[in-house]
């Protein structure tokens, strides 16, 4: 039994280092390259009391809209958008006790900018 759960904890560390790195290292579809002359939107990240949790964030210059994603390991990475005007964006219900990482980015006339930096956010 023991070895069983030796192997059920590595193969779970595993995939969370998978998805991780999937996330971070930018594996993701790329849409543009990042402007470096566009400062990345600073994010902040809020759990609601129904599950769900709401992403603020600022935005430099004059954006035409944003990309937020968030990962996870039940259902990898999403990807959604928000109109030039918005400043927040709510998920929906989440599962109790899952761990979610969030990033956001802006679209303006000479491209995107760089990914916020990471928001990792627990349900309770």
């Amino acid at each position: 039994m023991r070895q069983k759960w030796i192997i059920g904890v590595a193969a779970m560390a595993f995939w969370l280092f998978a998805a991780q790195l999937v996330f971070t290292a930018g594996i993701t579809p790329a849409l543009e390259a990042a402007d470096a002359s566009v400062a990345a939107p600073t994010l902040e990240a809020k759990t609601n009391e129904d599950g769900s949790v709401t992403l603020t964030w600022s935005a430099t210059e004059a954006p035409r809209g944003f990309t937020i994603q968030s990962a996870d390991l039940i259902s990898g990475v999403n990807t959604y958008t928000a109109g030039a005007s918005d400043r927040s964006f709510t998920t929906g219900q989440l599962p109790k006790s899952n761990t979610y990482n969030f990033r956001v980015r802006q679209d303006n006339a000479t491209g995107y900018s760089a990914w916020s930096p990471i928001k990792t956010v627990t349900i309770p």
